[in-house]
């Protein structure tokens, strides 16, 4: 697997947000993460990207656990596009290409 999931969980102080997620992907799959506000789209792509630790839980990135690796692995194997961002008038080529730099 490329990336597999197993049993997280992350809370807020007062809010639970994930709760016991579970998925993988093999190679060629492609996610897209979904849903309305505040149902932890944002929080789950954070876990993956090391911005937040996982209360509970296994995240492998090609068969390594995450919370061992290092920033720039997981930069160069996962895209991360917050919510909020400057856009630019680049091309979507373009913009694609500033993750392989």
């Amino acid at each position: 697997m490329i990336l597999s999931i197993e049993n997280l969980h992350f809370s807020y102080p007062k809010k639970n947000i994930l709760n016991n997620i579970n998925f993988s992907l093999k190679e060629g799959d492609c996610l897209a993460v979904l849903g309305t506000n505040g149902v932890g789209k944002s929080t789950l792509l954070k876990c993956l990207n090391k911005i937040l630790e996982p209360e509970s839980g296994q995240i492998y990135l090609n068969g390594e656990n995450v919370s061992e690796l290092n920033g720039s692995y997981i930069a160069q194997n996962i895209a991360y596009v917050p919510q909020r961002h400057s856009y630019s008038r680049k091309t979507v080529f373009d913009s694609v290409l500033l993750g392989r730099k």
